[in-house]
Order: structure tokens, then sequence, then C-alpha cells
């Protein structure tokens, strides 16, 4: 406990010792935990609105936050210092994701403006943007071996992108409500998307056939997340239940 609002996005550290947290208008922080004892660290500002993601450096030094319509920034912090070091001005309307590559090297961003738009965090310089395309950006996460890009839009598709050339790869159909989350397998074979039709696809990642449709939920998907070893997949639904799906199934 420590935010004053709502907790709007939350994201473990690399090695696991640490949560981040990010809140809402009425509270637009950063805030960083021990997860062993549960004490609040060090408190993050410098947005001036929701932080709609936040997400760690893989090598756990940074943090970037993404702002909401006021905002429209993306922010990086150093997590020793708690200093803000960087800014990355460009998008024209709400950030809702933010992933770093798997490198560690480039920041994707993704925002109602439509557009995905790739990063170098040490400058704050933008690379390219993909997009603008139909449909509004909800989630954004980078293939394992950080060659493509996976986008979840408000036009119910999934849009995979060449991370280098900025060309559009694929477009996967078949949600019919906006798809709010993206995920990618450890091990790079599938991409799982949750959306507000309250199903979660299975995709492979590279042919883009659905090779899987989950039973229906009893309320929109918002979350998905694989487990690390790739044999879970869990999801968070308007139902205020977190299901989880795999194993021998």
């Amino acid at each position: 406990a420590g935010h004053t609002g709502a907790v709007w996005s939350v994201a473990w550290s690399p090695d696991g010792s640490l949560i981040a947290s990010g809140g809402d208008y009425y509270d637009p922080t950063i805030k960083i935990w021990q997860v062993q004892s549960g004490a609040l660290l060090r408190t993050l500002t410098g947005l001036v609105d929701w932080v709609w993601a936040v997400a760690w450096s893989p090598d756990g030094t940074q943090i970037a936050g993404s702002g909401s319509e006021y905002d429209r920034t993306i922010k990086i912090w150093e997590v020793e210092s708690g200093a803000l070091i960087q800014r990355l001005i460009g998008h024209t309307d709400a950030v809702f994701s933010v992933a770093w590559s798997p490198d560690g090297r480039q920041i994707a961003s993704g925002s109602y403006d439509r557009k995905i738009k790739i990063w170098d965090p040490r400058t704050g310089n933008e690379i390219r943007t993909l997009g603008p395309i139909s449909g509004e950006v909800l989630s954004v996460v980078w293939s394992p071996n950080g060659s493509r890009i996976a986008g979840g839009y408000r036009d119910n598709s999934v849009k995979i992108w060449n991370a280098t050339t900025g060309g559009l790869v694929r477009i996967l159909t078949g949600h019919t409500s906006p798809t709010g989350s993206v995920a990618w397998s450890p091990n790079s074979l599938w991409i799982a998307s949750g959306s507000w039709d309250s199903t979660v696809k299975l995709w492979d990642a590279d042919s883009g056939a659905l090779m899987r449709t989950l039973p229906r939920q009893l309320g929109l998907v918002y979350s998905v997340a694989w487990s690390p070893d790739g044999s879970y997949l869990a999801f968070g639904c308007s139902d205020g239940t977190i299901r989880i799906w795999g194993g021998s199934e």
C-alpha cells in the first residue's frame, strides 16, 4: 500500500527482487517496492497524469513509464538514484504500452495515435515509426530475439512488424473486439492475444496461422502473460478473475 489512487500497471524486476507500480491521474507516480518485505523503496516522479505502462530494462538498472493523453511521453528513470534521465517525445496521443528490446538497446511504444515508435533510450532519439495504420495501439511486445514487434490494436487485430526495417510483416485477424494485450511465448513459437471479445487466441508466430482459440471467458480479457518456461498462460478478465491455461490441456 502507498498509492493514493488506482494502480494501472505493475512489473517485476528482472531478478525478481523488486516490483514497480504505476498510479493514476491523482497519483501519477511510479513506486518501487521490495518484494520480500513489501517496503516502499523509492517513488519516481515526472509524469503528469495516468501511468499507463511501466517496464524494466533487461539489466534492471532503469525503468520506463508512459503517460496518458495529456503527457504523451515515455520517461526513463535510473532505479538506484530515482533520477529522471530521459524523455522520449514524439507521440501525439496517449501512450498505452512500452517495452524494452531484449538487448536493452531500444524501446518500443504503442500509442492511441495509431503508431508504434522505436527509440534509442540512451540518446532519446526516435529510430523509426511503425504506422500509422488502422487502429489505435493498445499493446506492444518484442519477439524474444528482438527482430519483430507485435502490437494489439483497437481495430481487433494483431499486427506484426519487422523491427529493423519497419515493414509490416502480417496482420492477424479473428477477434471481434479490440485486442488489448499481446504476449510472445518465451520459445518464440507462439503469440497470445487477449481481446475484449472475451477470448484468448494463440497464433503461430512465423506463419500467422490461428492455432487455437481458448474457451470464451465470462469477462473481457484485459491482460495476458506467459510463464517463464512457456508452459502456462495467465489472463486477467473483467469478471474479476485470473485464469491459467496450459499444462496437460
